[in-house]
């Protein structure tokens, strides 16, 4: 009892549930779920872009290349890049453009944003021999980037079941 009155069914004297909330959903710390949302959908959308500018500007760097050549049981290979290139630079756009797009907090730029990042990420295992710092700065950016938007796309599906 605080201050005369009975503490709501569930809650401490001082307003908190069990789990440490208030009863318009803000936690001990001052974030809401809407706020832990949106900071999760910021993070997600930094990582995502940032991915696909560092992918981008590998994809710039391939170009100019000249090919690798590979010796192997007596025979000379020409291994050409530059094309690879091209390719890399407009999944990074893509993949960037995207990334900003999630900030929208659309359910389509979201699953964009993951697919374009799982695209990325496997383009990133194709040239992991000829970029491998890069592919791997570039995975694991988009690899938490996704698991941040996948975890949106499930709160997002369970909200709108309770709903129904």
């Amino acid at each position: 009892m605080a201050g005369g009155r009975p503490a709501p069914d569930g809650m401490s004297p001082d307003g908190m549930s069990p789990d440490g909330m208030s009863p318009d959903g803000i936690g001990p710390d001052g974030i809401g779920p809407e706020g832990e949302r949106r900071s999760r959908r910021h993070l997600a959308s930094l990582l995502l872009s940032t991915a696909g500018v560092i992918e981008g500007l590998t994809g710039i760097a391939s170009i100019p290349l000249e090919p690798y050549v590979d010796i192997a049981s007596m025979e000379l290979f020409y291994l050409d890049v530059g094309g690879w290139g091209w390719v890399q630079l407009l999944v990074g756009v893509a993949t960037a453009l995207t990334g900003l797009a999630v900030l929208l907090d659309r359910r389509a730029t979201t699953v964009a944003a993951i697919v374009t990042a799982t695209v990325s990420v496997g383009l990133g295992i194709l040239l992991l021999p000829y970029h491998p710092l890069a592919t791997w700065m570039t995975a694991m950016l988009a690899a938490v980037a996704v698991w941040l938007l996948a975890g949106q796309l499930r709160a997002a599906s369970r909200t709108s079941a309770s709903r129904v």
